[in-house]
């Protein structure tokens, strides 16, 4: 997640870049479940405080001056 559309659009095309080689390269079928997707999503962008927790658990944020900029979770 990026704090505005323009710090995503700065980022785009390098993550989108690196994320097609990891998964050619050494990726195997994609698999997604919509409702375990829906559910992810909605539990770490409802509540503020379970999306820290979840970061806490399994990821990264990038702050500056208490503003999420970018947040990875797993």
């Amino acid at each position: 997640m990026f704090a505005t559309p323009v710090m995503l659009n700065e980022h785009v095309d390098g993550l989108l870049n690196a994320y097609a080689t990891e998964a050619m390269t050494s990726g195997s079928p994609a698999k997604a479940d919509y409702k375990k997707v829906q559910s992810y999503l909605d539990n770490i962008l409802s509540d503020e405080s379970k999306q820290d927790e979840r970061v806490k658990q399994n990821g990264t944020m990038l702050k500056s001056k208490d503003k999420k900029l970018h947040m990875a979770t797993f």
